[in-house]
């Protein structure tokens, strides 16, 4: 499914989806989900399908790309206590906690 198919999708069948969520509407559609479940549905499926696209693209074109300009991505544990220290500071600015 090409990206402005996916977009058009959201935008029309989805929003529905979302409006009858708003709504309460609790009746089954065909399938017999309720609305809320056929949105859990649709997002779990469309996951699995953009997933290993954006995983390539990150993995083989933009990580790559960013380490050879000199960026570096670590995880948690592999930082110190005095970055960990910054970051749940910086966060706790950025929400407004401080």
């Amino acid at each position: 499914m090409s990206a402005s198919n996916l977009d058009e999708f959201f935008e029309v069948r989805v929003a529905g989806i979302k409006q009858q969520m708003e709504s309460e509407a609790s009746e089954r559609s065909v399938d017999g989900l309720t609305p809320t479940e056929t949105f859990r549905a649709v997002g779990r499926r469309v996951r699995r399908m953009v997933r290993p696209a954006h995983d390539d693209c990150w993995l083989k074109q933009l990580r790559p790309g960013l380490e050879k300009s000199g960026f570096r991505f670590l995880r948690v544990a592999q930082l110190d206590e005095a970055d960990r220290e910054w970051i749940a500071e910086y966060y706790a600015r950025r929400s407004g906690r401080c």
